[in-house]
């Protein structure tokens, strides 16, 4: 459940009152996260994807996926390496270059 800040009347006497950002993850297992904060680090921790990589596979699944195309090389990697967890072919070449390396010493 999410509630962005909002400017609300007063709750006495005149004028608008400024109401802050609320936020309240309920997981399966009954455990809950609060705070905007907080819940923004347990969506990324489930999701696998930071606010700005799920806001680009949105636009990919939306057909708009030219802003993606025209992201840097490095966000690029980044976001596709976390859908496609490719961590592991990572450390792989990581550890097959520093094998090549010892082997041509």
């Amino acid at each position: 459940e999410r509630n962005p800040e909002y400017t609300r009347p007063k709750l006495r006497g005149r004028g608008d009152a400024k109401q802050a950002a609320a936020a309240v993850l309920t997981l399966p297992d009954g455990s809950v996260a609060a705070g905007v904060n907080e819940v923004n680090r347990r969506l990324e921790e489930i999701l696998g994807l930071s606010r700005a990589q799920f806001g680009q596979l949105a636009m990919i699944a939306q057909g708009e996926f030219r802003h993606l195309l025209l992201a840097r090389t490095e966000e690029r990697s980044a976001i596709f390496s976390r859908i496609f967890d490719t961590s592991m072919y990572g450390t792989l070449q990581l550890r097959l270059r520093e094998q090549a390396g010892a082997a041509e010493r």
